[in-house]
Protein backbone atom coordinates (compact mmCIF):
# COMPACT_ATOMS: atom_id res chain seq x y z
CA UNK A 1 0.00 0.00 0.00
CA UNK A 2 1.56 3.44 -0.94
CA UNK A 3 1.19 6.28 0.54
CA UNK A 4 -1.09 8.97 -0.94
CA UNK A 5 0.56 12.73 -0.17
CA UNK A 6 -1.58 15.82 -0.83
CA UNK A 7 0.16 18.71 -2.81
CA UNK A 8 0.85 20.06 0.54
CA UNK A 9 2.30 17.78 1.94
CA UNK A 10 4.88 17.36 -0.87
CA UNK A 11 6.26 20.97 -0.62
CA UNK A 12 6.57 20.78 3.24
CA UNK A 13 8.65 17.93 2.76
CA UNK A 14 10.70 19.61 0.06
CA UNK A 15 12.20 21.33 2.03
CA UNK A 16 14.02 18.43 3.05
CA UNK A 17 16.85 17.42 0.18
CA UNK A 18 18.19 21.09 0.72
CA UNK A 19 19.84 19.71 4.07
CA UNK A 20 22.14 17.63 5.79
CA UNK A 21 21.51 14.01 6.47
CA UNK A 22 22.51 14.91 10.09
CA UNK A 23 19.66 17.74 9.99
CA UNK A 24 17.09 15.19 8.90
CA UNK A 25 17.83 12.68 11.23
CA UNK A 26 17.07 15.85 14.20
CA UNK A 27 14.07 16.14 12.33
CA UNK A 28 13.20 12.81 12.62
CA UNK A 29 13.68 13.42 16.49
CA UNK A 30 11.85 16.38 16.68
CA UNK A 31 8.97 14.93 14.88
CA UNK A 32 8.56 11.97 17.24
CA UNK A 33 9.08 14.52 19.98
CA UNK A 34 6.27 16.37 18.32
CA UNK A 35 4.20 13.42 18.34
CA UNK A 36 4.97 12.86 22.46
CA UNK A 37 4.87 16.52 23.97
CA UNK A 38 3.16 18.98 20.82
CA UNK A 39 4.94 21.91 19.23
CA UNK A 40 7.72 23.56 20.68
CA UNK A 41 8.38 27.12 19.09
CA UNK A 42 11.97 27.46 20.76
CA UNK A 43 12.93 24.51 19.10
CA UNK A 44 11.44 25.87 15.53
CA UNK A 45 12.86 28.94 15.99
CA UNK A 46 16.40 27.80 17.40
CA UNK A 47 16.66 25.41 14.33
CA UNK A 48 15.81 28.25 12.06
CA UNK A 49 18.07 30.65 12.99
CA UNK A 50 21.57 27.87 12.99
CA UNK A 51 19.81 26.90 9.06
CA UNK A 52 18.70 30.38 8.07
CA UNK A 53 15.55 29.95 6.93
CA UNK A 54 11.90 31.16 8.30
CA UNK A 55 10.39 29.74 11.73
CA UNK A 56 7.43 28.58 9.26
CA UNK A 57 9.95 26.32 6.98
CA UNK A 58 11.26 24.42 9.71
CA UNK A 59 7.74 23.87 11.32
CA UNK A 60 6.50 22.94 7.78
CA UNK A 61 9.15 20.36 7.45
CA UNK A 62 8.48 18.80 11.02
CA UNK A 63 4.92 18.79 10.42
CA UNK A 64 5.27 17.06 7.06
CA UNK A 65 7.58 14.96 8.04
CA UNK A 66 5.37 13.31 11.27
CA UNK A 67 2.65 13.31 8.97
CA UNK A 68 4.90 11.01 6.48
CA UNK A 69 5.56 8.98 9.55
CA UNK A 70 2.48 8.47 11.70
CA UNK A 71 0.57 7.76 8.19
CA UNK A 72 3.41 5.06 7.64
CA UNK A 73 3.02 3.63 11.20
CA UNK A 74 -0.33 3.29 11.37
CA UNK A 75 -1.48 1.90 8.05
CA UNK A 76 1.64 -0.85 9.16
CA UNK A 77 3.41 0.14 5.45
CA UNK A 78 6.24 -2.50 4.87
CA UNK A 79 9.76 -1.70 4.16
CA UNK A 80 9.45 -1.94 0.04
CA UNK A 81 6.10 0.31 0.19
CA UNK A 82 7.54 3.10 2.36
CA UNK A 83 10.34 3.27 0.00
CA UNK A 84 8.10 3.43 -3.04
CA UNK A 85 5.88 6.01 -1.25
CA UNK A 86 9.17 8.23 -0.83
CA UNK A 87 10.88 7.55 -4.14
CA UNK A 88 8.02 9.45 -5.60
CA UNK A 89 8.68 12.56 -3.89
CA UNK A 90 12.08 12.74 -5.60
CA UNK A 91 14.41 12.44 -3.34
CA UNK A 92 18.27 11.07 -3.22
CA UNK A 93 19.00 7.53 -2.91
CA UNK A 94 20.75 8.68 0.28
CA UNK A 95 17.92 10.60 2.19
CA UNK A 96 14.99 8.00 1.22
CA UNK A 97 17.72 4.96 2.51
CA UNK A 98 17.80 7.58 5.89
CA UNK A 99 13.60 7.89 5.78
CA UNK A 100 13.73 4.46 5.82
CA UNK A 101 16.00 4.19 8.90
CA UNK A 102 13.63 7.08 10.73
CA UNK A 103 10.50 4.90 9.97
CA UNK A 104 11.87 1.55 11.06
CA UNK A 105 13.67 2.74 14.15
CA UNK A 106 10.34 4.92 15.54
CA UNK A 107 7.75 2.98 14.05
CA UNK A 108 6.73 1.08 16.93
CA UNK A 109 7.59 4.41 19.28
CA UNK A 110 5.06 6.24 16.79
CA UNK A 111 2.42 3.39 17.31
CA UNK A 112 2.56 3.59 21.24
CA UNK A 113 1.92 6.90 20.88
CA UNK A 114 -0.97 7.12 18.68
CA UNK A 115 -2.95 4.34 20.70
CA UNK A 116 -2.42 6.74 23.70
CA UNK A 117 -3.66 9.27 21.95
CA UNK A 118 -6.90 7.65 20.33
CA UNK A 119 -9.99 8.20 22.79
CA UNK A 120 -12.05 5.47 25.01
CA UNK A 121 -15.26 4.88 23.36
CA UNK A 122 -18.04 4.48 25.45
CA UNK A 123 -19.26 0.94 25.75
CA UNK A 124 -22.16 -1.22 27.41
CA UNK A 125 -21.34 -3.07 30.34
CA UNK A 126 -24.94 -4.40 31.38
CA UNK A 127 -28.30 -4.57 29.94
CA UNK A 128 -29.18 -3.03 33.44
CA UNK A 129 -26.97 0.22 32.38
CA UNK A 130 -28.06 0.72 29.11
CA UNK A 131 -32.23 0.71 30.41
CA UNK A 132 -30.60 3.54 33.06
CA UNK A 133 -29.38 5.31 30.19
CA UNK A 134 -32.94 5.15 27.81
CA UNK A 135 -34.66 5.84 31.03
CA UNK A 136 -32.67 8.98 31.88
CA UNK A 137 -31.27 10.52 29.01
CA UNK A 138 -34.13 10.40 26.08
CA UNK A 139 -35.86 13.76 26.52
CA UNK A 140 -39.21 14.07 26.07
CA UNK A 141 -41.05 14.29 22.81
CA UNK A 142 -43.94 16.03 23.31
CA UNK A 143 -44.85 16.84 19.49
CA UNK A 144 -44.45 12.78 18.84
CA UNK A 145 -45.94 11.07 21.73
CA UNK A 146 -48.25 8.21 20.70
CA UNK A 147 -51.06 6.60 22.75
CA UNK A 148 -50.07 3.33 24.08
CA UNK A 149 -53.37 2.01 23.61
CA UNK A 150 -54.10 2.41 20.29
CA UNK A 151 -50.53 2.62 18.53
CA UNK A 152 -48.84 0.35 20.65
CA UNK A 153 -50.73 -2.20 23.01
CA UNK A 154 -48.66 -3.59 25.53
CA UNK A 155 -47.80 -7.53 23.85
CA UNK A 156 -48.51 -9.03 27.56
CA UNK A 157 -51.07 -9.33 30.17
CA UNK A 158 -50.92 -7.45 33.65
CA UNK A 159 -50.35 -11.22 34.50
CA UNK A 160 -46.44 -10.66 33.02
CA UNK A 161 -44.90 -7.87 35.16
CA UNK A 162 -41.42 -8.04 33.83
CA UNK A 163 -42.87 -8.30 30.25
CA UNK A 164 -44.67 -5.13 30.87
CA UNK A 165 -41.84 -3.52 32.73
CA UNK A 166 -39.43 -3.49 30.10
CA UNK A 167 -42.44 -2.40 27.55
CA UNK A 168 -42.64 0.84 29.53
CA UNK A 169 -39.20 1.20 29.75
CA UNK A 170 -39.25 0.76 26.01
CA UNK A 171 -41.68 2.48 24.20
CA UNK A 172 -42.35 4.98 26.65
CA UNK A 173 -38.92 6.05 28.38
CA UNK A 174 -40.56 9.72 28.58
CA UNK A 175 -42.12 8.29 32.00
CA UNK A 176 -39.63 7.86 35.06
CA UNK A 177 -41.91 8.49 37.64
CA UNK A 178 -44.78 6.52 36.22
CA UNK A 179 -42.00 3.57 36.18
CA UNK A 180 -40.45 4.46 39.36
CA UNK A 181 -44.11 4.06 41.20
CA UNK A 182 -44.55 0.84 38.75
CA UNK A 183 -41.50 -0.74 40.71
CA UNK A 184 -42.39 0.04 43.97
CA UNK A 185 -45.63 -1.51 43.54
Amino acid sequence: MLLDLSEEHKEHLAFLPRVDSAVVAEFGRIAVEFLRRGANPKIYEGAARKLSVSTDTVQHGVEGLTYLLTESSKLLISELDFQDSVFVLGFSEELNKLLLQLYLDNRKEIRTILSELAPDLPSYHSLEWRLDVQNIFIPPRRNTRLSAVTAFPPPCSPSQPLIHFLWICLFRPFHVSRIIQYMAL
